[in-house]
């Protein structure tokens, strides 16, 4: 399921290169278990201008990425806060 949207979320990043895809990508990724590039997509989604900050911190769709100090600082860097 998820290598499936990994290849269509991609395609369409190459299509439309915008931080919304790339947090697709991401989400993507995470799903797969791989947290280095689901962390890079999320990196360059947020220095794009990505603001839905509240939004990847409560989807099941980065679980793998929960607890994670890397992912966690990004939240807290673009998002002004932290859970609990």
């Amino acid at each position: 399921e998820y290598q499936g949207a990994l290849v269509r979320f991609g395609e369409l990043y190459e299509r439309a290169p915008t931080p919304q895809n790339l947090v697709l990508k991401a989400s993507a990724h995470a799903g797969l278990g791989d947290v280095e590039d689901a962390l890079s997509c999320l990196v360059e989604a947020f220095a794009a201008g990505y603001q839905n900050v509240e939004g990847v911190r409560g989807s099941q769709h980065f679980e793998a990425l929960r607890g994670n100090p890397q992912f966690e600082e990004l939240l807290v860097r673009y998002g002004g806060g932290g859970e609990g």
